[in-house]
């Protein structure tokens, strides 16, 4: 049975060369990518599977979690990446309108992504107990290691 091998992503332009070589980091690439090729490519790079991809800064969005029941069946997995966190958003603040109000008529505001511009941050954990920070940007792709 032959593996289907991965198209290549072509580098960015507009990145430093000094992640590339890093074997820590994926170097920095320039293509439209849906969550599941995100996914996928950061399994390859990693060598382990990704069990959550998350975004936020005090207050984690989980985009994906291998270990729910229906993670790879999840209806935004062929979304584009922003597209797919839009959704997540989306269902969060879903979530917190239908909770009760706490004590004094609150509620805690709903888990957004972390972005800057036209980045957004995520947090990569994989089954080998490692763990990335991924910049994806807007309508292309960037792993940008030295522009955190």
């Amino acid at each position: 049975m032959e593996e289907e091998q991965q198209p290549d992503l072509p580098l960015s332009d507009a990145s430093s060369s000094s992640s590339i070589g890093d074997p820590e980091n994926p170097p920095p690439y320039n293509a439209p990518l849906t969550l599941d090729e995100l996914i996928t490519h950061l399994e390859n790079f990693k060598g382990s599977p990704v069990t959550t991809l998350a975004s936020g800064i005090r207050r984690q969005l989980i985009i994906y979690n291998r270990n729910h029941a229906e993670a790879n069946q999840l209806p935004y997995l062929q979304l584009r990446v922003d597209e797919a966190v839009r959704h997540c958003e989306d269902a969060e603040r879903h979530r917190v309108n239908n909770l009760p109000l706490q004590p004094g008529g609150r509620r805690s505001p709903p888990r957004v992504a972390d972005r800057e511009g036209r980045r957004i941050y995520f947090t990569a954990a994989f089954d080998n107990g490692t763990s990335s920070t991924v910049k994806v940007c807007f309508y292309y792709f960037c792993l940008s290691p030295d522009s955190f």
